[in-house]
């Protein structure tokens, strides 16, 4: 009778433990599936909110006009560089920010002297520091160039001086705002300010124009004399004029400012994870449940 007893207990007992068995095994199988949906989950979150991120920033953003003259005069060929400097603060106040934060640069009260000494010391400090522009971009035969793609914030213009016949241009550095316009538009065309100086002939063209100018005057005189009639002397001048090259660049992006960005690695390998871990365990059980 003991035996039979014992017999049933331990069969009662075999029977819990295989119901224990099945119980853990169904549990992590669970815990397996919700791991891997998790990490799902996380991943499309991440997509989506990547997706959303790129498009309000691209809603956020317009084309930005340079045209380059000067008295009627199309400055073909300058190049400009953009840098983005800062923001302005709903505030009303603006801001340095990134690499421009600590140049001693004031905007006080926002007059256009203000301005332009602020801009002067931000252009001196970026090329003192060899800070690399946002874009950089040439203007066309017509002295218009388009960068696409500016964000909202305020930016920086440094162009680069060139000379057109016998004129230098030398372009004033200037603070611009991208901000949206009444149409809902971030476009902004800017006409910046030059100062021109006349290029003073070489001493070699001043050599050859006195000799050609002497030679003339010999002539006619030798002539009035050999033919003791009138003689009317015409004069030619010589114009020398310095060549310019035409080029259009539509500039080179480089990842903005103020986009949160370093999420993106660290959730993405976290889903991974997590979905690698749930195939690892439902893998490791199945291999028990085999043995």
């Amino acid at each position: 009778m003991k035996i039979q007893k014992n017999l049933m207990a331990a069969r009662e007992m075999g029977r819990l433990e295989r119901l224990g068995v099945i119980m853990n095994t169904r549990k992590i199988r669970l815990f397996s599936v919700l791991m891997c949906a998790l990490g799902l989950v996380m991943y499309i979150m991440l997509g989506t909110a990547v997706a959303a991120h790129a498009d309000e920033a691209q809603a956020e953003s317009g084309t930005l006009n340079i045209v380059s003259r000067d008295d009627g005069t199309a400055l073909s060929g300058i190049k400009w560089s953009i840098y983005r400097v800062g923001s302005h603060l709903a505030t009303g106040e603006f801001v340095l920010e990134g690499d421009f934060a600590d140049y001693p640069a004031d905007f006080g009260d926002l007059s256009a002297s203000a301005m332009q000494e602020a801009a002067q010391i931000l252009e001196e400090n970026a090329i003192a520091d060899g800070l690399l522009p946002g874009w950089t971009a040439s203007a066309d035969e017509n002295g218009e160039l388009s960068v696409n793609g500016v964000a909202a914030g305020l930016y920086l213009l440094s162009g680069e001086n060139i000379t057109i016949g016998d004129v230098t241009y030398d372009p004033a550095p200037a603070i611009i705002e991208v901000k949206a316009n009444a149409d809902g538009s971030y476009d902004l065309t800017v006409y910046p300010k030059f100062e021109s100086t006349e290029v003073p002939p070489s001493s070699s063209q001043a050599d050859s124009s006195s000799d050609v100018g002497s030679s003339s005057e010999e002539s006619s005189s030798s002539t009035d004399t050999s033919s003791n009639s009138d003689v009317s002397s015409s004069t030619s001048s010589t114009s020398t004029s310095s060549g310019t090259t035409n080029s259009t660049s539509s500039g080179e992006k480089v990842p903005q400012t103020g986009q949160l960005w370093w999420p993106v690695p660290i959730f993405s390998a976290l889903g991974i994870v997590l979905i690698g871990m749930g195939l690892r365990v439902c893998a490791k059980r199945e291999h028990d449940n085999d043995e």
